[in-house]
């Protein structure tokens, strides 16, 4: 395994008539390096001559505009786990790797461009969070992965088309028959922050929870809630949580946890229990001024 932190450091993966080969190498972990010096060899161009047998990547915080543009890696047949996190310069990622189990993009593509293409058949888990490519696609498919994680983001209420909705959408749907476990925030926008969402385009917002797919497999589900006290308190909670559990029916575990935004001061509690035939939650606010209960 090679790691490499923190920055000023600079990196110069060796020159295309360099001969060298890491032929042994199975991890390569970057974390907080820039990539350059002379030719500024393209990454994949070096891991895909030089690192034969490379079974897990771990790129975060990597900078290097001509580097880590586009990373085509399309020969490394090894290839396992490939963690991208942060990696503000790239634009494409186009992968095939028949052994990949476990895909991590995050903080990617946030200028909302660029391409997103994997082929992986045996992919397991996909972990995709706050990034934002033109184009996502998975080309052979993602009717094996057991576990969605990052979190997954949506607002309960908001545009289709806008922000993490119609990636969180897509990937649901992808996988809709076969994943068991699934890692999700679920954002309650206020008023304030649907107008500064919207900008001065307006549109019509609805209902986003409504069009995510059954998820009949789903056993295992974690969820993040964030949630404004500026509209009184998290109204509309326990309505969107009901149709996001209605689409659960095999749940077995449920793990919630708050994350109050726009509020000073809170103290917030949350009670779960769930059992075979039925799933109960009740959730505790309080403020200096009030204090609320959501159950379902």
């Amino acid at each position: 395994a090679t790691a490499a932190a923190p920055p000023p450091t600079v990196l110069t993966p060796p020159a295309v008539d360099d001969r060298q080969v890491f032929g042994r190498l199975s991890e390569l972990s970057l974390s907080l390096v820039r990539l350059g010096g002379g030719g500024e060899r393209p990454l994949d161009e070096f891991l895909s001559s030089c690192c034969p047998r490379l079974r897990r990547l771990r790129l975060r915080g990597v900078r290097g505009r001509h580097a880590v543009r586009r990373l085509a890696l399309h020969t490394l047949d090894h290839l396992e786990v490939l963690d991208i996190d942060g990696v503000d310069d790239l634009e494409a990622l186009d992968v095939s790797a028949p052994n990949l189990r476990c895909l991590n993009v995050r903080s990617c593509f946030r200028g909302g461009g660029g391409d997103v293409a994997v082929t992986a058949p045996g992919i397991e888990a996909v972990v995709w969070h706050r990034s934002y490519p033109e184009h996502l696609a998975f080309r052979s498919g993602l009717a094996r992965v057991r576990r969605l994680a990052g979190p997954l983001k949506l607002a309960a209420v908001g545009r289709r088309d806008l922000f993490d909705a119609p990636y969180t959408t897509q990937l649901l749907r992808s996988c809709s028959l076969a994943v068991g476990h699934l890692d999700m925030e679920l954002v309650m926008p206020d008023d304030m922050a649907l107008a500064n969402w919207l900008g001065g385009g307006g549109g019509a917002c609805e209902d986003l929870i409504r069009h995510l797919p059954e998820l009949p497999r789903v056993t295992v589900l974690s969820l993040n809630i964030r949630w404004s006290f500026a509209s009184g308190g998290g109204g509309g909670i326990a309505a969107s949580l009901a149709s996001l559990l209605s689409k659960t029916p095999s749940l077995t575990r449920l793990h919630i946890r708050t994350s109050p935004y726009c509020f000073s001061v809170f103290v917030c509690s949350l009670i779960v229990s769930c059992r075979p035939e039925t799933c109960a939650l009740i959730f505790h606010a309080h403020t200096p001024r009030t204090a609320k209960r959501y159950s379902i």
